[in-house]
């Protein structure tokens, strides 16, 4: 089912006639495998940030250790270690405040809009559905997105 949806490109319901399952079936099969692969993925991250993580505590400790015997010349560089720990662990991320996500949601609710005027009925049906799954990115794979007309929504990764 993935060859299917990822090689060929076939839609849910094409792949349901294709394989003779229902669609819920292929959709729940998709997401089952999508899942597991987000799972994968999100442990090679955390083994990653650990390996980042300790390199950047043993540059932090040196730098640390040359400050305190009176290098001064080195806070600047002590200094950047401790922002790129914090960027590594997203501590320097500030959340969305209540004006940010009505004006996000306004914006969303006027792309669908022009979606369901544009698309066939059975498509803006497919579409809709992937954005109340679980895997609402899912739709965007292979969807170059230039971020700069986004203002500053985050970038969204392509597989």
């Amino acid at each position: 089912m993935i060859a299917l949806r990822r090689d060929s490109r076939l839609t849910m319901r094409e792949i349901a006639k294709k394989t003779g399952c229902s669609r819920e079936t292929v959709r729940r099969d998709i997401n089952l495998y999508l899942t597991k692969l987000d799972a994968a993925c999100i442990e090679g991250a955390a083994a990653l940030r650990a390996e980042e993580y300790e390199r950047l505590d043993n540059i932090a400790s040196k730098l640390d250790q040359a400050i305190a015997s009176g290098d001064l010349s080195q806070v600047p560089s002590a200094l950047k270690a401790s922002s790129e720990i914090r960027k590594l662990y997203a501590l320097d991320v500030q959340p969305l405040g209540r004006t940010e996500l009505v004006l996000r949601r306004s914006v969303i609710t006027e792309i669908a809009t022009k979606l369901r005027d544009q698309l066939s009925p059975e498509v803006f049906a497919e579409v809709a559905t992937c954005l109340v799954s679980d895997e609402p990115l899912s739709i965007l794979d292979g969807v170059a997105v230039n971020t700069g007309e986004l203002g500053d929504a985050p970038p969204v990764a392509a597989d």
